[in-house]
C-alpha cells in the first residue's frame, strides 16, 4: 500500500524523514515558505548535509518526491501531513510557536477549500500541550472546521540525531504515537507498519501530551 505523505519544513527533519519515506516508493510532498531553499531541492542540490542522504535523494528527486511553494499543493495532494518547522527558543527561554502557529494557520485555510479527511501529524518538539492548545485550536479557528471530525490530528516526535538522521530514520529504537481518536492513530501506525514491514520497532500509543512529554525527556 502506497501513501501520500506532505511535509511542511523542509529542515534537516523535515527533509531527511520526506526523501527516506519516499525511498520507500511512497509518493511525498515537501513544502518550505523558503523559495530559495524550494528552488534548490527542485534543481536537484540538498541544502543540508546528512550522510546517505544524497543517495536516496537520487533515487525519488524527478519520480515520486516533489517539493513545492505552494501549500495548496501540499494539502490536496497528501492524505497525511507531518508538521516539521522549527521551534526555537526566545530569549527569555520560552517556546517561539510563530513558525507551528503559521503551519497550522496555512493548513487550515487550504483545508477549508477542501473538506476531505487529512491527518495532520506534529513532529516538530513542542513543549507539553502546544498541539491541543495552539495547534488543534489554530486549525479549528481558521478552518472553521472541527478536529477529529472533519480532520485528524496526532503527535508523532522524531528523535534523530543531526549526522546519523537517515540511520535512525531507517533503525529507531522506538515509534511513539500521541493520538486523542484511535482512528487517527491507526492511520499513522498503518503507515509505519507499511514502511517498516518485519522491521517496525515498538510502539508505543499514548495522548497528546505524554507524547510531548517524551520528547522533551528524551532530550
Amino acid at each position: 500500500m502506497k501513501f501520500n505523505i506532505g511535509f511542511i519544513g523542509l529542515g534537516y527533519v523535515g527533509l531527511t524523514s520526506a526523501i527516506c519515506f519516499a525511498s520507500k516508493g511512497h509518493n511525498v510532498y515537501g513544502y518550505d515558505i523558503d523559495k530559495e531553499k524550494v528552488n534548490l531541492i527542485n534543481s536537484g542540490i540538498l541544502p543540508i548535509y546528512e550522510k546517505d542522504l544524497d543517495i536516496y535523494f537520487e533515487k525519488v528527486k524527478n519520480k515520486n518526491f516533489f517539493v513545492t511553494s505552494d501549500i495548496y499543493d501540499l494539502v490536496n495532494n497528501s492524505n497525511i501531513i507531518f508538521i516539521t518547522v522549527g521551534t526555537p527558543s526566545n530569549p527569555d527561554g520560552s517556546l517561539n510557536t510563530k513558525y507551528i502557529e503559521d503551519a497550522s494557520r496555512s493548513i487550515a485555510i487550504t483545508l477549508k477549500k477542501i473538506k476531505e479527511y487529512k491527518l495532520i501529524v506534529v513532529k516538530s518538539t513542542v513543549l507539553p500541550t502546544t498541539t491541543e492548545n495552539v495547534v488543534l485550536k489554530t486549525l479549528e479557528k481558521e478552518s472553521g472546521l472541527k478536529c477529529f471530525e472533519d480532520f485528524g490530528l496526532c503527535v508523532n516526535p522524531e528523535f534523530l540525531r543531526e549526522g546519523e538522521a537517515v540511520f535512525d530514520t531507517f533503525n529507531p529504537d522506538r515509534i511513539i504515537i500521541g493520538e486523542e481518536k484511535k482512528e487517527d492513530g491507526d492511520i499513522l501506525m498503518n503507515f509505519y507498519k507499511d514502511f517498516y514491514s518485519e522491521n517496525l520497532p515498538p510502539v508505543l500509543r499514548t495522548n497528546f501530551v505524554n507524547a510531548e512529554l517524551i520528547k522533551y525527556v528524551n532530550n
